[in-house]
């Protein structure tokens, strides 16, 4: 049985000689790792059929920065027709590769497995804890003629403020499998796509060098989409994190923390712990601008009163379970015209702490400063 690759490929015109270019960077690899330079090349039913021998030179590009790419002048065994054709167009033409017995599809894989994690994927993949920014993401895999395509997405809006912005960027891959995130002038760009609700989606294609063997046999046996983590340095990119939460009142207050130098963790997208969360101290804080009515109590199940009950009673069971050491809950002032209120926030005391504000005239400088206050007194250390 024969050993047989598909790829694409393109031909091209330049500098008097047409040019063939073999996408496919493991072929490359594959032939500079075993000094291959010399192949068979004819040109068949608007195919190229590539064997072992020595009728064409095999030039490499793209060698230094880890892609390899084989090209070769292919002129001499081209139609008339076909070089008068790129000549005047002067646009790369898509055609069809046959790699033949040269190496089998499988091997080609296995072997391009073994040599991703010993390219250098990045030149500093140790990104300072301060600057360090953890996301979910996803590798999903599309099924085509010769393998699989790969698409690494995220589901987060830091990713759509870098898509927004057209940074370019390169994804690679640390020993434990996780994914970096770095920016590069020759990598690609984040594809955006926005949902009905207003959830982004940010996405480009991989190369399959970044996929694992365990990854793979999984795409192979029907998986089309493995979850893992991905990190980047918000420093690198100049992330403001507090554009990341959801409302107003959080963006407001976690800027205001951030120039009282707190390290702010960046929210999630799906899950909640806090509105805001402390990293060097694990502390949670929580905001609510509810204000009460004019009938306004703790037992009425649909109304504020039963909100701001919650969000006390939450701080103390997260306090109660050893989940955080403090809570902070941020309420509107007028609340503690209530004497309920009051009293439940002596019942929680001392390790869930409320302050209360009016919400108006930059409060959230007024409330940064009385949390780092808070912290001072409670002499906790980062």
């Amino acid at each position: 049985m024969k050993k047989l690759i598909e790829r694409n490929g393109g031909i091209r015109y330049k500098k008097g000689g047409i040019i063939l270019t073999i996408n496919s960077m493991p072929f490359a690899r594959y032939l500079l790792s075993k000094k291959i330079n010399m192949l068979n090349i004819k040109y068949s039913n608007d195919s190229f059929i590539i064997k072992r021998g020595n009728s064409h030179k095999i030039h490499f590009e793209r060698v230094k920065i880890n892609n390899p790419l084989c090209v070769a002048y292919v002129a001499k065994i081209l139609p008339k027709k076909i070089k008068n054709e790129l000549k005047e167009s002067k646009k790369q033409k898509r055609v069809k590769i046959k790699i033949i017995d040269i190496i089998s599809e499988d091997n080609l894989i296995n072997y391009n497995n073994q040599i991703s994690y010993k390219l250098p994927k990045i030149v500093n993949p140790n990104i300072p804890p301060k600057e360090k920014i953890k996301v979910s993401c996803f590798v999903s895999a599309f099924k085509n003629k010769s393998g699989f395509n790969y698409r690494f997405s995220i589901r987060h809006r830091i990713l759509k403020d870098i898509a927004q912005r057209k940074e370019k960027i390169m994804v690679s891959r640390n020993k434990k499998g996780y994914f970096l995130i770095t920016r590069d002038s020759k990598g690609g760009l984040f594809s955006l796509y926005t949902n009905p609700k207003g959830h982004p989606l940010t996405y480009l294609q991989i190369s399959p060098t970044l996929i694992t063997k365990d990854e793979l046999n999984l795409f192979r046996k029907g998986r089309r989409s493995i979850s893992s983590k991905a990190f980047l340095s918000k420093e690198e990119f100049n992330l403001d994190i507090s554009k990341f939460f959801i409302n107003k009142e959080e963006q407001t207050l976690a800027s205001a923390l951030i120039n009282q130098n707190f390290n702010i963790q960046i929210p999630e997208m799906r899950k909640r712990e806090a509105d805001i969360i402390l990293q060097d101290y694990n502390i949670q804080i929580e905001i609510t601008r509810l204000k009460p009515r004019s009938i306004s109590n703790k037992n009425n199940p649909h109304g504020e009163g039963a909100h701001i009950n919650a969000r006390l009673c939450e701080g103390f069971l997260r306090v109660t379970k050893g989940i955080v050491p403090y809570f902070f809950v941020i309420l509107h002032k007028n609340w503690l015209k209530y004497q309920w209120v009051n009293d439940l926030i002596n019942m929680v005391k001392p390790k869930v702490i409320s302050i209360a504000t009016s919400f108006e005239n930059k409060w959230e400088k007024d409330v940064a400063e009385s949390i780092k206050n808070n912290i001072k007194r409670l002499n906790l250390k980062k």
